[in-house]
């Protein structure tokens, strides 16, 4: 320990780089810290807000899990997705249980049958600049326990 105070000592230059890495390491590592510790409330009011923006009303979505937040370590941006029913879903559930004569007593989100599961993210500068796309690109689908129904496009 004395070697090494007496070499600070001497050494003052290297001494404050070495402080200097230290806090920049510190700093990367706290942000690093704040991108994998996100507010999954936020993460969903932001979600809503943006089915919002393409025809779903706030108060009909009920959702069925958490937002899930992907990200990897490659440019590409950060993805959101999360499951959810709405009013008409349910409808369309319950229809389906008539149409194959099960009981609709014991219907709620979390065992219906039709549902819609999104994925989004916000395009980066790279994809504005070579595909044109900005803002919120949004993947909807619609599942149901016998197929699946993918909208043709993503909606922006």
């Amino acid at each position: 320990m004395a070697v090494v105070k007496t070499f600070f000592k001497k050494h003052k230059v290297f001494a404050l780089s070495f402080l200097f890495l230290v806090l920049l390491l510190l700093y990367s590592g706290a942000t690093l810290a704040k991108h994998q510790l996100y507010d999954t409330h936020r993460a969903y009011e932001d979600s809503l807000t943006i089915l919002a923006r393409h025809g779903f009303k706030k108060s009909d979505i009920t959702p069925l899990s958490s937002v899930h937040r992907d990200q990897s370590f490659f440019g590409e941006p950060v993805i959101y997705s999360f499951e959810f029913v709405t009013k008409d879903s349910m409808h369309e559930s319950k229809q389906y249980l008539r149409k194959h004569e099960r009981k609709t007593t014991s219907l709620t989100a979390e065992n219906a049958r039709v549902y819609y599961h999104v994925f989004y993210y916000k395009a980066t500068d790279k994809m504005a600049q070579s595909e044109h796309i900005t803002g919120w690109v949004l993947y909807l689908s619609k599942a149901n326990s016998v197929h699946d129904e993918e909208y043709p496009n993503p909606l922006q």
